[in-house]
């Protein structure tokens, strides 16, 4: 079962510690056979972390995005998003420091058509069951789903990262600032300053070293 003739990719991100995000719409006909559709869209997701990761627990649950008319009623700025960390900032890269590891995403994807029995537990299950399924319908059990309403398996989505080795926390977290301050103004060399203040507080010497090699980089770029 490809894919790719039942999602488009919207955005995909990885950062250079822990958080990332992933985003994707379902091209609906595709996975509902139809121009007008009524039903479910239900998605069997999973989240495992090696080596487990205290950031964020290990998950599985079950969401539903109600499909009317051929047209998903739950699409906010995307259908579905994979995301961990993405609104800590440079403290997602603080907290990776010295760490390394990945998260592993798998989820399988079913249709439920309106004349199933199987509609009418959805319709039952709340939008505030599941937090991760921030506004969609969703269950930590659905027993009586069977293959039959099977429509894909997703590929599996994996971000990993390494910040062990001083070249790795250089390379990263130098990437990463640039991004961040990309100018030569004023404002960007206070932001370029006081992130690598806050990513390096209360490092090793080694570690301070390292900063200062970063702000010096970054000053000789415009020279």
């Amino acid at each position: 079962m490809e894919s790719s003739r039942y999602i488009d990719e919207v955005n995909c991100y990885h950062s250079a510690g822990f958080s990332f995000d992933y985003q994707i719409n379902w091209i609906v006909p595709a996975i509902t056979g139809s121009e007008n559709a009524n039903g479910y869209i239900v998605q069997h997701f999973t989240r495992l972390s090696q080596p487990k990761n205290s950031i964020v627990d290990d998950i599985e649950y079950f969401e539903a995005w109600r499909i009317k008319n051929g047209v998903c009623l739950d699409r906010g700025k995307c259908d579905d998003e994979f995301s961990v960390g993405m609104n800590l900032g440079f403290c997602a890269l603080q907290k990776a420091l010295h760490t390394k590891g990945s998260f592993e995403i798998s989820a399988a994807v079913y249709w439920i058509p309106e004349f199933s029995p199987l509609c009418k537990i959805v319709d039952k299950w709340s939008d505030t069951a599941v937090t991760q399924t921030a506004g969609l319908k969703g269950s930590y059990d659905f027993r009586e789903l069977s293959e039959e309403y099977l429509v894909f398996h997703r590929p599996l989505f994996t971000h990993s990262w390494s910040l062990i080795t001083e070249d790795e926390i250089k390379s990263k977290v130098q990437k990463a600032i640039f991004a961040y301050c990309p100018n030569n103004t004023p404002r960007d060399e206070e932001l370029m300053n006081e992130n690598l203040e806050y990513i390096f507080k209360g490092q090793s010497g080694e570690l301070q070293k390292i900063k200062r090699r970063i702000a010096n980089v970054w000053h000789q770029q415009w020279n």
